[in-house]
């Protein structure tokens, strides 16, 4: 039994690989949380990807996750933001205060994408993270109006969550 085990582990790594395994393992047996967290790293189209996390200090992180943590072990993700900003103690309005747009762009235009997620990925405990849901810049314009949310921004984002979803293709080969 123990001469065919082996072989046979072997053959199934081979055949399903690293990323089905994680996959089926947080599918199974992973939290809502995780579930949301590989799925939005896994989708297709870079819309869908996009996460709005807040934090228990009411910071809040819009981007993409990078990253994830093994099912057992410490929990935590990477997100590679593409704002930042935080949430009035009082009404909880949400205020973005960082744009890493522009940095994101810079480091692609000159060519050195795979240093984004070293440079700008911020690694969130999972315990620490209060809120989490899907992230639609049209949508959140909607409900603030003041915001930067005028077609000319948008473009911009688009451009470059392009380019950042092409970067995270490339990492995560």
């Amino acid at each position: 039994m123990l001469v065919i085990a082996y072989p046979l582990a072997l053959l199934l790594n081979l055949m399903f690989g690293r990323k089905f395994a994680f996959g089926y393992t947080i599918i199974r047996f992973g939290s809502q949380l995780d579930r949301l967290f590989w799925f939005s790293l896994t989708q297709k189209k870079d819309e869908d990807k996009l996460l709005m996390i807040t934090t228990k200090g009411n910071k809040v992180y819009i981007g993409y996750v990078n990253k994830i943590s093994e099912p057992l072990g410490e929990h935590y993700i990477t997100i590679i933001p593409q704002y930042s900003g935080f949430r009035d103690k009082e009404k909880l309005n949400l205020a973005i205060t960082t744009r890493y747009t522009d940095v994101i762009k810079h480091y692609v235009q000159i060519g050195k994408k795979e240093e984004i997620g070293k440079k700008l990925g911020i690694i969130l405990p999972l315990s620490e993270i209060l809120i989490v849901s899907k992230f639609d810049m049209e949508i959140f314009g909607r409900f603030n109006p003041n915001g930067n949310t005028d077609e000319i921004q948008q473009s911009k984002s688009k451009i470059i969550c392009k380019n950042l979803s092409n970067l995270l293709n490339d990492l995560s080969k």
